[in-house]
């Protein structure tokens, strides 16, 4: 094994800078998302609606891409 390779951080492999950039694209728009309907939910509540209308949205933010993002990483794919 060559120097660096198979280090593990929390769970996950170094990456590539492209690999990288294409996870950071996507936390940029995908966690002030999360972190503004947990601010509201924590303030006024959630009801059965909002809580639709965030899941829907997730895949807006590209959640759907970030959670594939991490599955490829996990099997090494990137």
């Amino acid at each position: 094994m060559r120097k660096g390779e198979g280090l593990e951080v929390l769970g996950s492999k170094f990456q590539s800078a492209e690999a990288t950039q294409e996870k950071a694209a996507i936390e940029t728009d995908l966690y002030p998302y999360i972190r503004t309907f947990m601010a509201d939910a924590v303030i006024n509540g959630v009801d059965d609606a909002k809580w639709d209308t965030f899941v829907d949205g997730l895949d807006d933010y590209g959640y759907y891409k970030w959670i594939e993002w991490w599955q490829k990483s996990y099997n090494g794919e990137i």
